[in-house]
């Protein structure tokens, strides 16, 4: 459901054809939300509206930086309400700091790490389950 959000943004119905985001924009998007539905359709809002400010009809590599920073810039309350309840109590701004800044996470307890996996903030591996940038990282924590 992810790729395919991702892939077609809007239906061609509403003027959004298949070929509008290729296939490496779209692993791009995917590897920067996780595939989390909401931040998924934030980049894909996103970017439609850069393609309509340009006029252009296909999205390119080079639109994921800008897309990003807007979507970071529209949801930071959901990306602080992800990564602070109980934050502290858990270690997340300690662990995705790690992970962010390309380190290890610390070891997790096994109900440390639960809560960050249920949170979808890491994946069962221990790898930022949506990456957040780096230099946003303190915007939300």
């Amino acid at each position: 459901m992810a790729e395919a959000l991702a892939r077609q943004p809007l239906p061609e119905s509403e003027g959004c054809p298949s070929t509008t985001v290729p296939e490496a924009v779209t692993k791009a998007v995917l590897a920067r939300t996780g595939g989390q539905p909401y931040p998924t359709q934030l980049f894909g809002h996103w970017l439609i509206d850069t393609l309509n400010e340009s006029k252009r009809r296909t999205a390119l590599p080079e639109d994921i930086d800008a897309v990003e920073e807007l979507v970071c810039d529209k949801a930071g309350g959901y990306f602080r309400e992800s990564l602070n309840p109980r934050g502290a109590e858990f270690g997340v701004r300690a662990t995705i700091e790690a992970i962010v800044t390309g380190g290890a996470a610390a070891e997790l307890s096994g109900e440390q790490k639960r809560f960050l996996v249920g949170r979808r903030l890491l994946t069962g591996e221990g790898k930022l389950a949506f990456p957040v940038p780096a230099r946003r990282l303190q915007d939300f924590t």
